[in-house]
């Protein structure tokens, strides 16, 4: 009974990790057959999309993180911007970056779980500033020419990037 008990276990340790290894690469698959443990060292692959994140929106970068047991991530190397704070079960940076924040950010994030080799993962963090929208009411019966020039009295002047005209019935 013992005996066929460990065949069960190391047939399922070899499917495993050949699963792995169409989701991973044939490196893992390898090494997870050979070892033959029950535990498999954390890896990292990174999101695919830009870390991006844009002062006073809500934003994530969630980098893909696999590993058994369950890695714990740490930040091992530079900070994040204030509003944003590591998820340490998942890897997952969030939260609304602060005003003043803007900025590029590189950061390095260490997976551990007790199964060598630890996982590294370096991000760099893009952090845009924020922006106000304008609204320009135009009477319906305005007349401009291409060049001309609209004063602006306020307190940031709006660029291409954050205004808009809309027809007024001023």
């Amino acid at each position: 009974m013992r005996d066929l008990r460990s065949q069960v276990i190391a047939a399922v340790t070899t499917l495993v990790a050949t699963i792995a290894g169409f989701y991973f690469g044939a490196e893992s698959a390898r090494q997870g057959s050979q070892s033959g443990s029950a535990g498999s060292a954390p890896i990292f692959k990174h999101d695919p999309k830009d870390p991006v994140l844009v002062v006073g929106y809500p934003g994530s970068y969630a980098p893909v993180l696999t590993g058994t047991p369950a890695p714990v991530v740490s930040l091992s190397q530079g900070a994040l911007p204030a509003g944003l704070q590591l998820d340490s079960a998942t890897g997952v940076i969030s939260g609304t970056p602060a005003a003043g924040t803007a900025n590029t950010y590189t950061v390095t994030l260490t997976a551990k779980n007790g199964v060598s080799p630890d996982a590294t993962l370096a991000v760099t963090l893009t952090v845009a500033p924020g922006y106000e929208r304008y609204v320009v009411r135009i009477p319906i019966n305005a007349k401009f020419e291409r060049f001309d020039r609209v004063r602006w009295s306020g307190v940031r002047q709006p660029d291409s990037t954050n205004a808009s005209c809309v027809p007024g019935g001023d």
